[in-house]
């Protein structure tokens, strides 16, 4: 933390001296108001360029603007969906313009793989997020931003503590194994985003490598969803690919933008335990239920009932707290010297959850140099550091808020009387002592460099070359004093991973500019990626004679070397035509299947500019589309194509006191790509001038080759192998509409988006379920069910005579008698994890310089399995209980949801906790979230100007508010976050003592001069 505050204090310094070094003298500025010629209405954000230079403005909310500019100079008005003006200044100081709506000649850009696209002229599907769709929407990591606001996108927050993870998935999940995430470019740079093995220290609560990624950096987000937009990146663009382009300089005007935001949070919901006197209570019915007489002996932590009844501790109440988080930008443009432009920013944020002993810390610093002395020649350079550290509060069991619903009994006292902790029920049922006595903490440096240099020898080619570095350097370390061990000594670790990622390509682009109605552009490229992970974990144990100082050493590298082609063709300004093929060869792979070829081809026909819809009057756009595509997927692990071996790292693994080598890894030489067929249809249009504007969608994607790591014979000296064997399809329609409601004084616009999925495992080359190995909280894979299927017993309903479950057989037939596994087996395919459908509706209302938007969020279809449900409502053991479980059976008779409390497994069909898997704990995670409310007042110019500020806006933001949910856990939106691909794909959404969202009120401003 001392670090963070030191950097901080020497880049507001920093920031300080290039003010003064670089601010220039006063000159005339040519000022003025922009509208709508049809309407009059004032137009925010148009654009303002010196023609044949990089200086420019934008029109403020009121349409205002300012620009310096010389005599004899022409300045280029321009507005996304209007036609752009050219006027040429001469004594003028006031000049008001007025732009003409042309929507049928809309020139929005969009940012693709390696180069940029007219809108209208891409064929592929591509959702664009820019800055005012970020704007000011709390989020401590850019993807949660992605939530609700496009279609076949689908994010899940893991929970709320400070720096979660987030799941993102594009277009479904079409691999088991291997990682499903979709592929994150920087300004064309491929980063880094693996999630560092914490292992069971999480419990599936991984914090997120990208938290170190400043969101109000981002000036836009692409994500590109078929095969026609990521074929383009080849074997990395199956689970589609989001293309973020940061902020960079504009202008050589001096402008400087500062923005804060404070913000209180608590949780979404407060789950209701029971006190000390109902769980006395219901413990006292299970020992009567289970034939005993008399105050019940052998209470959980070795208490008697006597001291159980001097206790009442509210675990939750002591376990959380108002959490507090405040965030601090700073932006400064300026020019340099002829064609030398500069932007430079910084920013700090600290996190403070609502759990205690969880907290984030995080110093971004940022600088981009954009040097362009001549029409032929431009250069970017563009540098970020970040520096994250994370206090965490233990994994879910053995402190924070997961203890507080689990072990943490009310019957316990926090402390002993003589002051020390309280520890009958062990480390996990006294959280408070965990966050007292043990220190974890994550640490995190990350560095992201790019030197980009364009070139023209001829008006139609443009060569283009970049160079990168992104560089990680993770630590994980902790201390739990000897006071919570039973040892009574110390026990520490720390584990540290450097990850270098270095990328650079070449790109050229030739324009050919063919005559009389035919265009055609080609693109092709090559592209070199190469990256190197090291690792040390070490821990010592001071309990041991001899202090134990265990180390493990990882040393891993992978090459990627590619070669790529586009061609873009249209003929009559509506016919559209497009080819892209990629080679990629990766070291992971053997010399059987180094290299793979993915083609992609779309056509596309702008409807609209035909002479039988031309003239229309309620028809302003029309767009068909259609693509077909190959492209893959290589996430996995290195070297399984040619096996490994494993040095020992504990005495167990020692022959004559030395350490050994043992075989690791199995080699497969015929391992290859993950291939995935997809098919894309649909269609854009745009009516009534542009007041309403849709997109649809229908795609199919057939992956094949799935990555399946398979369990082969003990006798081969090793447990499995990778194998190329699955089948996966993903199938659904996604829609977005928005519309303009009301243009006047009083503005209202709405936008919506849906998407529907289905996602069925076609093949698993003849292996069972068993063989593959199942999820957390049993999901599993199974040949014809969704990824990530709940493999439950069924039950029918709570007999009344007895209260005891009534579970089905696979024919249906009701009976008493438990039976998971085998043939003769209950468990079916009983829930899945993937929603049916999702999406998100918004509303934006405008009144002079108030505005007023609300988000809202939705699943459907999808359903929970909640593993602490059947901990918190079932036996009596050393678990507390939810509220819930007062609806249960307590005479014969009662028609109730839970059935009789007992102590033992046997009443409920079986021994033990295999009773436990059954649909009783499987709940449906339907959910409409209010997820964001924000409020914004424009300050008139008039009255900031005095103090010579360009613009001010303040703004209050409600995140999660509000949730409609029949779910009756913590919360709907849940992600068990694993370390492992496997359970990420297959297990993200079930439950297990999660911390619900955080429900925040944000006050902020942001501030221009």
């Amino acid at each position: 933390m001392r670090i963070i505050r030191k950097n901080l204090n020497l880049l507001l310094m920093a920031l300080a001296l290039l003010l003064v070094n670089f601010a220039q003298a006063q000159v005339v500025s040519l000022s003025g108001k922009i509208t709508d010629q049809s309407t009059g209405e004032a137009l925010p954000g148009v654009t303002i360029v010196i023609k044949g230079t990089t200086t420019g403005t934008i029109s403020d909310f009121d349409g205002n603007y300012s620009i310096q500019v010389e005599k004899g100079v022409t300045v280029l008005f321009s507005y996304v969906g209007y036609l752009s003006q050219e006027i040429q200044i001469e004594n003028q100081s006031t000049l008001n313009v007025s732009l003409k709506s042309d929507i049928e000649q809309i020139e929005e850009v969009m940012v693709v793989g390696y180069g940029i696209q007219k809108k209208r002229e891409i064929t592929g599907s591509i959702a664009k997020i820019d800055s005012r769709d970020i704007g000011d929407k709390l989020s401590s990591s850019f993807e949660s931003v992605m939530a609700g606001q496009a279609p076949g996108v689908s994010v899940t927050t893991g929970s709320g503590m400070a720096g979660a993870s987030s799941i993102v998935r594009v277009r479904g999940v079409a691999s088991i194994n291997s990682a499903g995430d979709p592929l994150y470019v920087i300004d064309g740079i491929p980063i880094t985003n693996d999630i560092f093995g914490l292992g069971g220290r999480t419990g599936g609560m991984n914090l997120n490598p990208l938290s170190s990624i400043n969101p109000n950096d981002i000036e836009s987000m692409e994500i590109l969803k078929d095969a026609s937009a990521t074929g383009i990146y080849g074997s990395r663009g199956a689970n589609g690919v989001v293309i973020i382009t940061t902020k960079k300089a504009k202008g050589k005007e001096l402008k400087i933008e500062f923005s804060t935001k404070q913000s209180l949070s608590t949780p979404t919901k407060k789950v209701n335990m029971t006190n000390a006197s109902e769980w006395l209570q219901l413990y006292q019915e299970a020992w009567e239920n289970d034939g005993n007489t008399g105050i019940p002996t052998g209470l959980p932590g070795g208490m008697t009932w006597e001291q159980a009844q001097k206790n009442d501790t509210d675990w939750w109440d002591e376990v959380t707290r108002q959490g507090y988080k405040q965030e601090y930008n700073l932006d400064v443009n300026f020019g340099i010297a002829k064609g030398l432009i500069a932007r430079l920013g910084g920013s700090f944020t600290n996190n403070q959850s609502y759990l205690v002993g969880n907290e984030l810390d995080r110093i971004n610093t940022s600088m981009n140099l954009n040097y362009a002395p001549s029409k032929t020649f431009n250069a970017s350079l563009s540098s970020s550091i970040a520096e994250t550290s994370t206090a965490l509060p233990g994994n879910p069991w053995d402190g924070g808020l997961g203890a507080a619903m689990g072990y943490a009994l009310p019957i316990y006292p926090i402390y002993n009387a003589d002051g020390t902790f309280f520890k009958g029920g062990g480390n996990s049922a006294n959280p408070v002592m965990v966050n007292e006595l043990r220190d974890e903490n994550n640490e995190e440096l990350r560095t992201i460099n790019s030197l980009s240099v364009n070139y023209s020898p001829l008006e139609k080619l443009t060569f283009s070359l970049t160079g990168a570095l992104d560089y990680m350097n993770f630590n994980n370390k902790g201390l739990e004093q000897g006071a919570m061990r039973s040892s009574g000594q110390d026990y520490s670790w720390e584990n540290n991973r450097k990850v270098y990622n270095w990328n650079y390509n070449i790109v050229a682009n030739y324009d050919f500019a063919l005559q009389n109605d035919h265009d055609l552009k080609a693109m092709i490229g090559h592209e070199l990626q190469e990256s190197r992970t090291t690792g040390l974990n070490k821990n010592w144990d001071q309990s041991r004679e001899i202090i134990e100082n265990a180390e493990e050493l990882r040393d891993e590298r992978w090459r990627f070397i590619s070669f790529f082609t586009r061609f873009n063709y249209m003929y009559k300004d509506r016919y559209i035509a497009q080819a892209t093929l990629r080679t990629d060869g990766s070291s992971r792979f053997g010399k059987n299947n180094k290299y793979g070829y993915f083609p992609t081809f779309a056509l596309g026909w702008i409807m609209s500019e035909e002479d039988f819809l031309k003239d229309s009057k309620w028809l302003s756009f029309l767009k068909l589309k259609a693509s077909y595509g190959i492209t893959g997927n290589s996430n996995i692990p290195n070297y399984e194509h040619i096996g490994t071996y494993k040095l020992s790292t504990t005495t167990s693994q020692e022959y004559n006191d030395s350490p050994i080598r043992y075989p690791e890894k199995f080699a497969n030489p015929d391992l290859k790509w993950e291939t995935t067929k997809s098919y894309d249809l649909g269609f854009e249009a745009r009516f009534l001038e542009g007041r309403i504007a849709t997109e649809m969608a229908y795609f199919f994607k057939k992956s094949e080759d799935v990555f399946i790591n398979v369990a082969i014979s003990s006798s081969s000296g090793y447990g499995s192998q990778w194998q190329n064997i699955a089948s996966i399809e993903n199938e659904g329609v996604e829609f977005s509409v928005k519309t303009n409601n009301l243009t006047g004084k009083f503005q209202w616009d709405t936008q919506f988006n849906i998407s529907t999925l289905r996602n069925e495992v076609t093949d698993l080359g003849g292996l069972t379920t068993e063989e593959i190995g199942g999820g957390t909280n049993d999901t599993r894979i199974l040949k014809g069910y969704p990824v990530g299927t709940n493999r439950l017993v069924r039950v029918s309903r709570i007999d009344p005579a007895d209260g005891r479950p009534v579970y089905l057989d696979k024919q249906g037939n009701e009976t008493k008698t438990y039976k998971f596994e085998g043939e003769e087996g209950f468990a079916v395919a009983a829930g899945k994890v993937i929603p049916d459908f999702t999406g998100g509706f918004t509303n934006t209302f405008r009144y002079k310089g108030f505005e007023l938007s609300a988000l809202f969020t939705f699943s459907y279809g999808a359903q929970i399995y909640d593993s602490s449900s059947k901990r918190q409502m079932g036996l009596a053991s050393d678990w507390n209980f939810r509220t819930d479980i007062f609806d249960r059976w307590r005479q014969p008779g009662d028609i109730a949801k839970y059935p009789r409390m007992s102590r033992e497994g046997a009443t409920y069909g079986k021994d033990g906790e295999q009773w436990f898997n059954s649909t009783m704990w499987l709940f449906d995670g339907d959910y409409i979230r209010l997820k964001n409310l924000i409020f914004t007042y424009n300050i008139p110019k008039q009255i900031v100007s005095k103090a010579n500020i360009s613009s001010m806006r303040v703004f209050l933001v409600g995140t999660n508010l509000l949730t409609f949910t029949k779910y009756p856990g913590a919360d709907p939106e849940v992600a068990r976050d694993h370390d492992d691909p496997r359970d990420r794909n297959m297990s993200a959404n079930v439950s297990f003592l999660t911390p619900p969202q955080e429900k925040v009120f944000t006050l902020g401003l942001n501030v221009s001069f």
